[in-house]
């Protein structure tokens, strides 16, 4: 059974998607592995978790077009889904 009575295209995929970049709770922040001790010898490797970046990407929301960002973007901060610190 079709989705539309009429024959239409289908809605496009959500290729726009918006993330929250906060401080990797593994490293805080640092993106070196904290487990790591100077007395091992060498330098200390990236964070497991983060990859070494320091902080960690959160799927907030998927948008289908250009101006659903703008939308949700509004939304999400009256919701008060950035008042967390993260960018």
């Amino acid at each position: 059974m079709p989705r539309y009575v009429t024959e239409g295209p289908e809605p496009s995929p959500e290729r726009f998607r918006l993330y929250r970049l906060c401080d990797c709770t593994a490293c805080r922040g640092t993106g070196k592995d904290l487990d790591h001790h100077p007395a091992d010898g060498g330098p200390r490797s990236p964070c497991p978790d983060c990859r070494g970046e320091g902080r960690t990407r959160d799927l907030v929301a998927t948008c289908a077009t250009p101006e659903a960002v703008g939308v949700a973007l509004i939304t999400l901060g009256r919701e008060g889904e950035w008042s967390n610190g993260c960018p």
